[in-house]
């Protein structure tokens, strides 16, 4: 009896050990993946950024403002910021 415990014993801790490895593989991939889409998203931000800035220097514009604020007799660069971007990626 004692070696039919033993015997589950080691099954359980090699089975533990066997998971826990598999889900630290699994940990440093969603990690990764997380780091990768950060340096996605402010590689995109930077993009953005650098566009709006052409547009307005080309403009002639003071001040660039988010679609977060609501403001009357503005001018929309949105599609003027978007073609500055894909005309950079010819």
């Amino acid at each position: 009896m004692k070696n039919a415990d033993a015997k589950r014993l080691q099954w359980l801790d090699d089975l533990l050990a066997e998971h826990t490895q598999r889900l630290g593989r699994v940990g440093r991939d969603e990690n990764a993946l997380a780091l990768r889409k950060q340096m996605a998203e402010a590689r995109i931000s930077s993009n953005i950024r650098a566009a709006a800035k052409i547009v307005a220097k080309n403009q002639a514009l003071e001040i660039v403002i988010t679609n977060g604020s609501v403001l009357y007799g503005c001018k929309d660069i949105t599609a003027d910021i978007i073609k500055t971007i894909d005309a950079g990626q010819d």
